[in-house]
């Protein structure tokens, strides 16, 4: 695409500073216990993956360059697991964040890491990729290559794109970390899309909305949401129209979940032995709360209150035209 197509690149290094990646493969500490989840962790100069496989863990550095040497980072990576990682040797992959222009150029279209690459701290690259032959299917009806068509697949490609870039800033811009150069960079020292300066300023005093987000088929409004308040966003903030809920119902609600949980885990057997079975976990019971101890929104309790009902709001009738 690059190359014999002659399609320019455009790189995303000015708002996204990652740009080496320091893998390797390391064994389980205890190979009965595997973890169900994924888990990144925050380092000197970028982050730490786990993924906990079958046989062995796949791991690696996310890093930066300019805060940082190779050597460094494989070093800071090994130090981190210790024991575990003895006698393994990490390599170092480079990482060109960004994305062609163009995906579909002629009768060429770039699908998956050919077109482009963020990095994975959303995982994002296979749905992209799966998104990305969807969206093809669809624009190619005929084999004349319109060019009409390929404006849109085109248009569609770029905007994915530009919502996870947005999204993953999103989490280094809003970081709070002061212990080393690379995190007050990443908070203070890039570029932001004109998209996400304005909405980081709308949500100032409102919670986001589909309406803010010019793609959401990844990262939806109340992802964003859950973002900001894990980062303190809206800490002792007033937002007169975003919902909540009352401190009664939802300690009514946690209540009920932690009563429902050991009936929950009765009988389920640990992650390593269901991957071992192909996944045929024996079935356990899922206890819920009871419908009457799911928490409702409420307009008191919170700093966060509701707006009073106006005469058009949900639930009410329109008034009648004379």
């Amino acid at each position: 695409m690059q190359q014999a197509l002659g399609e320019p690149f455009e790189p995303y290094g000015d708002y996204l500073l990652n740009d080496r990646a320091a893998v390797v493969q390391i064994p389980h500490k205890d190979p009965r216990i595997i973890a169900p989840t994924t888990r990144a962790t925050g380092l000197s100069a970028g982050w730490n993956f786990n993924i906990p496989l079958t046989t062995r863990v796949g791991t690696g550095y996310i890093f930066s360059s300019r805060f940082i040497s190779d050597d460094e980072a494989m070093a800071e990576l090994l130090a981190f697991y210790g024991d575990q990682a003895k006698g393994c040797e990490p390599r170092i992959i480079p990482i060109k964040t960004g994305r062609v222009r163009n995906a579909w150029v002629k009768n060429c279209v770039a699908l998956g890491l050919s077109g482009g690459f963020i990095e994975p701290l959303e995982a994002t690259a296979i749905f992209m990729t799966d998104l990305g032959a969807r969206w093809l299917q669809h624009y190619l009806p005929t084999q004349d290559f319109e060019p009409e068509l390929a404006a849109a697949y085109n248009r569609q490609v770029a905007r994915v794109y530009e919502e996870v870039r947005d999204f993953i800033q999103a989490h280094y811009h809003l970081n709070n970390r002061q212990d080393s150069e690379y995190w007050r960079t990443a908070r203070e020292g890039m570029k932001l899309s004109d998209r996400l300066q304005e909405n980081l300023k709308v949500w100032r005093h409102t919670t986001p909305e589909v309406l803010d987000l010019d793609s959401a088929y990844l990262f939806s409004s109340p992802v964003y949401t859950l973002l900001l308040i894990a980062k303190g966003f809206y800490k002792d903030r007033r937002l007169a129209k975003a919902s909540s809920l009352s401190r009664t119902a939802y300690e009514r609600y946690r209540a009920a979940e932690r009563k429902a949980r050991p009936d929950q885990l009765a009988g389920l057997i640990g992650h390593a032995e269901f991957l071992r079975t192909g996944g045929k976990a024996p079935a356990g019971p899922l206890a819920m709360p009871r419908p009457g101890e799911m928490p409702a929104f409420a307009t008191v309790g919170t700093k966060i209150r509701l707006p009073a009902q106006s005469k058009f709001s949900p639930g009410r009738r329109k008034p009648k035209r004379r």
